[in-house]
């Protein structure tokens, strides 16, 4: 999974959905995308996530959220 297309699907993601802060691995956002990675590449759920974490695209760390949160 190269890194540009991965970031280019998140960014198409969470633009519309103003997604500005960090994106939690449990959340419904992080489901999504995990959803979408392994659709667009065709690799298993682990390896999409996997993918996101190391990308820093999804996180682990429960930190303070977006000031744009809902």
């Amino acid at each position: 999974m190269p890194a540009t297309p991965v970031r280019c699907l998140v960014s198409d993601y969470c633009g519309p959905r103003e997604l500005h802060g960090d994106i939690h691995v449990s959340t419904g956002h992080a489901a999504q995308l995990i959803q979408m990675v392994m659709e667009r590449f065709a690799v298993s759920e682990e390896a999409a996530r996997i993918r996101l974490l190391k990308l820093n695209l999804i996180t682990t760390a429960r930190g303070q959220g977006s000031l744009f949160d809902r």
